[in-house]
């Protein structure tokens, strides 16, 4: 599974490069060609107006700094493999060495509770749908004509959204109060 997020230190060599493109106007171009689609070298110098070697160094900088990344490639006339490029979509993160493994050990709490959150969502969406058979649908007019049935289901879909703003923010106390207990030692 790819990484979706680039996580570099301060004192990290790639923190360097990272601001070198920031500062670089021609990687901001290509940059921005990028994230509107696919292109090659000489797509990008052709679009873009600059020479073939500015855009090749200048790419160079970006696979490096993983600012972009190949997607696939094509052959030219020539027999010659040309590779396109893409934006590579992820996260990045500058932070001191030492709040690293804190970083890293965030990220999959996030995902697991959102899987979670989804997961409960989509049950009640299903559980809620409109039955097909007719066996199901008779059941639901007969328990239609109970006036208590709809508060319930109300008030059951009600509780579970109030548990999940709970659950995420039981998460978001917990990283805080370890955050603030870190910063002090």
């Amino acid at each position: 599974m790819e990484e979706k997020y680039i996580l570099v230190s301060l004192e990290d060599e790639r923190a360097r490069k990272i601001s070198e493109i920031l500062g670089n106007k021609s990687c901001k171009r290509i940059l921005d060609m990028l994230a509107e689609k696919e292109a090659s070298e000489t797509d990008i110098s052709i679009e873009l107006k600059m020479p073939i070697n500015t855009a090749e160094y200048n790419i160079k900088k970006l696979l490096e700094a993983g600012f972009i990344e190949k997607t696939s490639h094509w052959w030219s006339v020539k027999g010659k493999k040309i590779p396109m490029y893409k934006i590579s979509n992820k996260y990045i993160v500058i932070s001191p060495k030492k709040s690293q493994n804190k970083i890293k050990s965030f990220i999959p709490v996030f995902i697991v509770s959102a899987i979670f959150t989804f997961f409960i969502l989509w049950y009640e969406k299903v559980k809620n749908t409109v039955p097909d058979s007719l066996e199901q649908k008779s059941a639901e007019i007969m328990r239609g004509y109970a006036e208590a049935a709809i508060p319930v289901a109300s008030n059951q879909t009600s509780i579970i959204n109030v548990f999940l703003i709970a659950v995420w923010l039981g998460i978001v106390i917990f990283f805080i109060i370890n955050f603030l207990k870190n910063e002090r030692r």
